[in-house]
């Protein structure tokens, strides 16, 4: 059951790091594989899980094409966030 207390009230809560963050376990992809993936290193795919970084729009374009995801959501939330958080 879901917990709504922890749900975000707003769109602009949840980067969209976070939804890569919820996509790598229901694929058991590890982050060392996603990294390897994108062709970035292991510790910059981690300060993106930590929100200490922002992805680039070549990286949500090739998250669309691992995860099936739409780069153009994804690029949509990041931005509202930035807004709010940066």
């Amino acid at each position: 059951m879901l917990k709504r207390f922890a749900l975000p009230h707003y769109y602009h809560e949840v980067a969209a790091v976070d939804s890569l963050h919820d996509v790598l376990p229901f694929y058991q992809i590890s982050s060392e594989k996603i990294a390897q993936q994108l062709g970035i290193s292991t510790p910059q795919i981690l300060k993106l899980l930590a929100h200490k970084n922002s992805l680039a729009p070549k990286e949500i374009q090739q998250i669309e094409n691992l995860c099936g995801m739409s780069a153009d959501l994804l690029l949509k939330i990041d931005a509202d966030y930035q807004r709010n958080y940066f």
